[in-house]
This record gives C-alpha cells, structure tokens and sequence, in this order.
C-alpha cells in the first residue's frame, strides 16, 4: 500500500482563504506556499478520502481565486485539476501527460516558471534511476512550480500544524 493525499493549492494569500475556508465551513488545515498561493489540507471524510475537485469549485465560485486540487493515489498516480473562477478547464494525469500541461499548469506557480523543466516533471522525468513514485513526482512538479511542498503533499490525517510553518487550522 502506497501513499494517499489529497490538498489544494488556492491561488491567494493566506488570510483571505482562511476566512473563505471558515465561511465554507470547511475543516481543514491552511499555510503559505508561496506569495499569494495557499496550500490547504482538507479533512479527510470516509474512506479517508477528500474531494478537493468540490473544494475548488465551492472556494473558486464564491472567491474568482484559480485553485488546483491534487490527488495522489497509492503512489501510483498523480491528478492534478485546475479551476478558474469554480469552474473545471483542466485535467492532468501523471499516467498519460499531454503536450499542453505546462502551459495550463505554469500559471499556479509562482514567479516566472521554467515551462520545460515544468514539462520534464510532468512527463516523470528526473536525473535519478528508478521508478518514479507519484508523492515524488508531485515534488518534483511543485519545485518546478517554485511552490513548497510541504502542505501540498501530506493528508490531514498526518499533518501537524505545528510541523508546518504558518499553518492555520480552520474549523466549522
């Protein structure tokens, strides 16, 4: 059995998702990623499983904030679907990439973004050996983004607010 998470990155600062969060009703846990990206680690429901497609369409609706709900799935794969304004315009998935990730993807990260070394991570290709897990390819895809990855590659179920600089908890 491999890892499992699922989190979201909100293409806004820290304070303002937190009160969007709250308003929501939402109980999860919230820290910087980067200037004016939030990572948010939902509370997992049953199955320990959380929807972060639903999240970042009830938090995009409400706000117009892009988000990008990340699934990683027994490390054996990565899905990563992006939001604007609520509404689903792409889809991305670690077992069949396609030519325009980069480009749809480049725009959550922050500062000016390597579209080819973003496209190398995406594609699963690194300078390592071995195979390429899902968590860490996911790594690999939020370095190349200029985004820390701790809030963005952990479950609810394992976070400890006070392992995560800046972390929030908020509660319904």
């Amino acid at each position: 059995m491999g890892t499992s998470y699922q989190t979201l990155l909100v293409a806004a600062a820290l304070g303002p998702v937190c009160d969007a969060l709250a308003v929501a009703g939402v109980d999860a846990i919230a820290l910087p990623a980067a200037p004016d990206r939030t990572a948010v680690i939902p509370r997992e429901g049953d199955l320990e499983f959380a929807d972060p497609g639903d999240l970042a369409e009830r938090i995009g609706a409400g706000t117009g904030w892009a988000t990008l709900a990340n699934v990683v799935e027994d490390s054996d794969w990565l899905q990563l679907e992006a939001y604007r304004e609520g509404r689903f315009v792409h889809r991305y998935r670690s077992d069949r990439p396609t030519p325009d990730d980069a480009a749809r993807l480049a725009p959550f990260g922050a500062g000016e973004v390597d579209t080819t070394r973003l496209g190398r991570a995406l594609r699963g290709e690194f300078d390592g050996t071995g195979p390429v897990y899902a968590e860490f390819q996911h790594r690999l895809i939020l370095n190349a983004l200029h985004l820390d990855p701790r809030g963005l590659t952990t479950a609810y179920r394992w976070a400890d607010p006070g392992d995560l600089p800046g972390a929030v908890r908020v509660a319904p």
